[in-house]
């Protein structure tokens, strides 16, 4: 595809998604036509739980908010809905709020400033938050989700919230699955840490456990298992074979029963189908590092990582290790006597069944004789990996 033809198939994807900003801004003005506008004294309001942007806003553009009210006052009413406590609650106006709360602080205004305020219903206050804010700048994805779920909360279907707002019902539908999603999932959208490909990629899956183990698998994986189609192939993966797997026999049968996990057995197979990988994934990482961890304490390393594959000395594994060759080794007068006679040993038993069993005994008296300490290298193995390097 040409970049002319993918920048055209974006935007119209966007257009399907949201109509124009004056439908949106009518919507608003037949919302607020019939509504008075009151003067009440900035004292008297507060911020909203309603107001559907959640995100902190931008301290610069605060400030030269704070700036204009001052020169010129708030031209624009807030809305917002009576407490119980008889205070007024801003749903739509919470930077400009933000912003007379600044002044006050500083001294600008007093407790007796009067704001231009349209007081409706509570129900009606979450609708004009949500169309306020997207009229006037593209809302952050979880601002929108949370708030599409508050109106479907209040008795709206998704034809209805589409229609207020000037969103298509297709969108307003995948926001209400993704306002299902698990709620840490939805927690790392706000605070950007995951986007909302991959968080359409995860909610292939409504089991929320298995959401965060591929998610947690994918951020301490390579990159590329970060990738929306990755997520969304480990999400699906529902079953892979208990005979002969390695992340199984290191983990243990017991340990990932105790830690939730499950088998389906069948007539062909005595050890089962493990009925949730990325679990047992997630479980064979855990095991990894504290055994690394434990390695690193005990012998000095500086830092360790337990790893599910060797460091390669390309990619991703190329820009974040260095690997050494391999040292030559440190050996006593003793040792490499011994060694000559093995290899005369060897080379005597060269075309004979017996050279295999002398080898292998001649390895491990080797192994048995180093007992002093060794001289630290890059890293060690345990199982599968785990990296460790020294103080």
């Amino acid at each position: 595809m040409s970049v002319t033809n993918a920048k055209s198939t974006r935007t119209a994807s966007k257009a399907s998604k949201k109509t124009s900003p004056a439908a949106q801004a009518e919507a608003v003005n037949i919302a607020l036509r019939d509504i008075p506008v009151s003067m009440i004294t900035v004292s008297s309001l507060v911020h909203s739980t309603l107001n559907v942007r959640k995100q902190a806003p931008d301290a610069a553009k605060l400030a030269e908010l704070a700036e204009s009210i001052k020169a010129v006052g708030v031209l624009q009413n807030l809305v917002a809905f009576e407490q119980p406590d008889g205070l007024l609650a801003v749903a739509a106006g919470g930077r400009r709020l933000a912003a007379m709360q600044q002044l006050l602080a500083a001294g600008d205004i007093d407790n007796s400033y009067l704001v231009p305020v349209k007081v409706v219903s509570e129900d009606m206050a979450v609708t004009l938050s949500l169309t306020e804010n997207s009229h006037r700048e593209d809302m952050h994805p979880a601002d929108q989700i949370r708030a599409f779920m508050t109106l479907s909360e209040s008795g709206k279907n998704p034809a209805q919230i589409g229609s207020v707002l000037g969103y298509t019902t297709r969108h307003v539908q995948k926001c209400l699955r993704l306002a299902g999603m698990a709620p840490a999932l939805l927690e790392a959208l706000a605070t950007d840490t995951i986007n909302l490909d991959q968080l359409q990629a995860l909610s292939a899956n409504e089991d929320h456990q298995r959401q965060l183990n591929v998610w947690q698998n994918a951020l301490a994986g390579y990159s590329y298992e970060q990738r929306p189609d990755a997520l969304r192939r480990e999400v699906l993966c529902d079953e892979i074979s208990a005979e002969n797997n390695i992340q199984l026999n290191f983990v243990g049968r017991e340990a990932y029963e105790q830690a939730g996990g499950d088998f389906r057995y069948d007539l062909f197979t005595d050890e089962g189908f493990i009925t949730d990988p990325a679990l047992l994934e997630r479980l064979t990482r855990e095991k990894l590092h504290a055994a690394a961890k434990e390695i690193a304490d005990a012998e000095g390393w500086k830092w360790s990582e337990g790893r599910l594959s060797k460091v390669r000395n390309y990619g991703e594994d190329a820009q974040q290790y260095r690997l050494e060759t391999q040292p030559d080794a440190d050996l006593t007068a003793q040792e490499l006597i011994q060694i000559a006679e093995w290899e005369a040993e060897r080379n005597a038993l060269a075309d004979t069944d017996e050279i295999s069993t002398v080898l292998c005994n001649s390895m491990k008296t080797l192994r048995c004789s180093q007992n002093r300490p060794k001289t630290a290298h890059g890293f060690m193995l345990i199982a599968f990996e785990a990296v460790s390097w020294p103080r």
